[in-house]
């Protein structure tokens, strides 16, 4: 997977929602926000939703696992974000796969979930054209999120069904299945 940690930059963020300044990482769904140390506004240590040390080096994304809807009808708000892969997942081959989250500190913002997980595909999404919110996912973290100091290691593994081109981090499930 390139740029792991999201330190290679194209340009330092100066505002939310800028998660295109992170070198090949794009929003699949919503309005992700990319923090780095780098930044006066969307800094690291100090990120706009509470205190938070990067895992390793510098830089993080923040994305929105839950939200409370104000439309009752519409149980999918998440954020969602994706990148291509240096080369396409190998059919029948098993993959093992992890990655590392922490709860912001925010009150606003500050949810606790499960599903948080990793899914594939072969083909990208954008804000314009998002990732369904279906229920699936090739690696789910069943354990609610809490902890918003330690990072959490998310991990599991899989077996290629397709020749996956496209990785994305997020929870693609409705309210109905998250638990908050």
């Amino acid at each position: 997977m390139p740029n792991p940690s999201f330190e290679d930059t194209l340009v330092c963020p100066s505002t939310l929602d800028q998660l295109d300044a992170s070198l090949g990482w794009v929003s699949y769904r919503s309005s992700p926000d990319y923090f780095n140390s780098c930044s006066n506004i969307v800094n690291v240590p100090n990120a706009t939703w509470g205190f938070q040390n990067a895992h390793s080096g510098n830089a993080f994304v923040g994305i929105a696992t839950y939200r409370i809807n104000i439309n009752p009808n519409d149980s999918t708000y998440r954020e969602i974000i994706g990148i291509n892969l240096t080369s396409p997942l190998q059919i029948g081959t098993k993959y093992y796969c992890s990655f590392y989250a922490v709860r912001s500190d925010s009150i606003l913002t500050g949810y606790a979930s499960n599903n948080l997980g990793l899914r594939f595909f072969s083909n990208s999404y954008s804000k314009t054209n998002p990732v369904p919110i279906d229920n699936i996912s090739h690696m789910a973290y069943s354990s609610m999120l809490s902890d918003s100091v330690n990072w959490t290691r998310i991990s599991g593994s899989f077996i290629a069904d397709s020749s996956y081109s496209y990785v994305s981090i997020g929870n693609f499930y409705d309210d109905f299945s998250t638990t908050v």
